[in-house]
């Protein structure tokens, strides 16, 4: 994500999240005029005079940009999410979710590699995926699509066909049966146990296979790459 050109709901509080909805892609000199005392006057008229900014630089055709509906819409989300974690936390869920890593088991980990280091930056999908919050309000040039010639493409491995036989690579597993994360590199085979009660444990497997992953003399360009999609780095 583009710190420049982006815009993350999450570094704003509630009632900047609320004046933005409300406000966004309206001149500064209206938008501004008798802010609410619970909001934050120098981040809102950043971002009040930067949407404006595009929109006015579009209209007269120098330049383009998400827009403000994509801008609205993206703090929609934030803010719904925001409120569904808030009341699953009344039914036993931790607090901010993406702050942690959860097991093949549902176990909670925080600051367990893989969660969002230091605040909320991300949210879960219908499928487990972490998605940001945050946004670019102007495109990269190649439209998302763009690859370096030097990127090698890593094959995903087919599933049994009582799964419907489509396309799916998991870089690390976690089996539901046993208390264990293996490497998902195919032939490599190597495996990190943990106790399922802790989440010291958990965090602590996942930095050794992180390790092995770097290390490891089998397929080391295919571990690389697989570490990267996983760790990030």
């Amino acid at each position: 994500m583009d710190s420049v050109n982006s815009f993350d709901p999450a570094l704003l509080s509630f009632p900047d999240c609320d004046f933005l909805l409300a406000h966004a892609g309206e001149a500064p000199a209206v938008a501004l005029i008798g802010l609410p005392p619970q909001v934050n006057r120098v981040p809102i008229t950043q971002w009040i005079s930067k949407f404006y900014e595009l929109e006015e630089l579009q209209r007269v055709g120098r330049g383009t940009w998400v827009g403000v509906e994509k801008v609205k819409e993206c703090i929609k989300t934030y803010l719904d999410v925001r409120a569904k974690w808030k009341q699953d936390e009344a039914k036993g869920a931790p607090r901010n979710p993406s702050l942690y890593s959860f097991d093949s088991r549902g176990n909670a980990h925080f600051q367990a590699p893989g969660s969002d280091s230091g605040r909320v930056r991300t949210y879960f999908d219908d499928k487990g995926n972490r998605i940001p919050f945050a946004i670019n309000l102007v495109d990269s040039g190649y439209g998302g699509q763009w690859k370096p010639e030097w990127i090698r493409p890593v094959k995903a491995e087919a599933k049994d066909e009582k799964d419907g036989g489509t396309d799916s690579t998991e870089m690390v597993k976690e089996p539901a049966d046993k208390n264990a994360i293996e490497c998902g590199v195919k032939g490599c085979g190597h495996t990190e146990t943990y106790n399922s009660a802790s989440r010291s444990s958990y965090g602590a497997a996942r930095g050794r296979m992180s390790k092995h992953m770097r290390k490891a003399k089998f397929e080391p360009e295919v571990h690389r790459e697989y570490h990267s999609m996983e760790f990030g780095s």
